[in-house]
């Protein structure tokens, strides 16, 4: 055989290894993680623990994976804990499921489509909608021309994907979530839609994104699903929402909070429910100066996060003082805990 041809059929499988295990080393967990050293895993000691140290507090608990191995618990890691906000991601990926299993066209399906009376200005409302806080439900302006961190809207998003599946969001999470293999199962939506489950197998969530839907080698969702939609997809120049109060009018409830939590400033950086490290509004500062670039995070009421550095192959799962979202305030704790983060590894 040509030696040219030889060299090409071997870029050829070598590109397609590292698609398949999205460049993170092709380790995933079985019944527990692999567990290493940290600096087996060029992680060191002394700086994990200056991270740790700066999440402390008297429930803190959780875990950090590097390249698909364990290199450290601390506090309990098999206690299940509501992810709060964090958790919202996890509708994502079962929105991904229903379409992978052509229960939906895409993410632009409409949500008028699955029984829910809207009012005429809400009957244009996607799934795309909803999970990027642009529904304009219970608020003043129609689908996509305001930003309002808006807990009305996620509750839509979940009881939409029930009537989507024909069946509880417990039911299908343990089904999709079959392959991941949970550690500290069954894990479940609590009665607010909070997912409950234990850090060391919310970061199995956190892995399966992290590898683009792939898991061991199977391809349990799509990879294009994650190159067109993890990213943030939230307009910088959005207007906030200027709806002095809910208008529940299908009478859903909430999630946990109200329709315009403008703590939570998602302009430029929010995405499908998670947080980037983009550009913040229209600044040219990044959400977090001091993080990689590729950094991205679930943020949860109470200190919830997991947080993960695809170009590091690190994601950590805790609970602790993180601080708050501030996104492009160099000075913010929480920049300051992803900087630590980003400085475990050593190469």
């Amino acid at each position: 055989m040509n030696l040219v041809l030889v060299v090409a059929m071997l870029a050829v499988v070598t590109v397609m290894a590292a698609m398949a295990d999205g460049g993170l080393g092709g380790v995933f967990p079985g019944e527990a993680w692999q567990s290493r050293q940290a600096g087996e895993m060029d992680v060191d000691e002394a700086r994990l623990a200056k991270f740790i140290d700066a999440l402390a507090r008297p429930d803190a608990a959780g875990c950090i994976v590097r390249n698909g191995h364990m290199v450290k618990l601390w506090g309990d890691p098999q206690e299940k804990v509501g992810w709060m906000s964090a958790s919202k991601p996890v509708l994502t990926t079962l929105l991904f499921f229903a379409i992978q299993q052509g229960k939906l066209k895409g993410v632009d399906d409409l949500v008028g489509d699955w029984g829910w009376e809207l009012k005429p200005k809400d009957r244009t409302m996607t799934f795309r909608h909803l999970a990027n806080m642009i529904s304009g439900y219970a608020c003043d302006e129609p689908p996509g021309a305001a930003w309002g961190y808006n807990d009305y809207g996620i509750k839509l998003y979940q009881l939409t994907l029930e009537r989507v599946f024909g069946k509880h969001l417990n039911e299908v999470a343990a089904e999709c979530f079959g392959p991941l293999g949970f550690q500290d199962g069954p894990d479940i939506f609590a009665p607010n839609y909070h997912y409950r489950t234990s850090p060391r197998d919310f970061a199995r969530i956190g892995w399966l994104w992290m590898n683009r839907g792939n898991w061991n080698g199977k391809v349990v969702l799509s990879r294009s699903l994650f190159d067109d939609y993890m990213k943030p997809y939230v307009p910088g120049n959005l207007p906030w929402t200027q709806t002095p109060k809910a208008i529940d009018y299908l009478g859903i409830g909430s999630y946990g909070g109200s329709h315009n939590q403008k703590h939570y400033n998602g302009l430029g950086v929010y995405g499908f429910c998670w947080w980037f490290n983009s550009k913040a509004g229209i600044s040219n500062i990044s959400a977090w100066p001091d993080a990689p670039a590729d950094t991205f995070l679930g943020i949860g009421w109470g200190g919830v996060y997991i947080a993960m550095i695809p170009s590091k192959g690190l994601l950590a799962a805790a609970r602790g003082n993180w601080g708050h979202v501030e996104p492009g305030n160099i000075q913010s704790p929480l920049n300051a805990n992803l900087k630590l983060l980003a400085e475990c590894t050593t190469k």
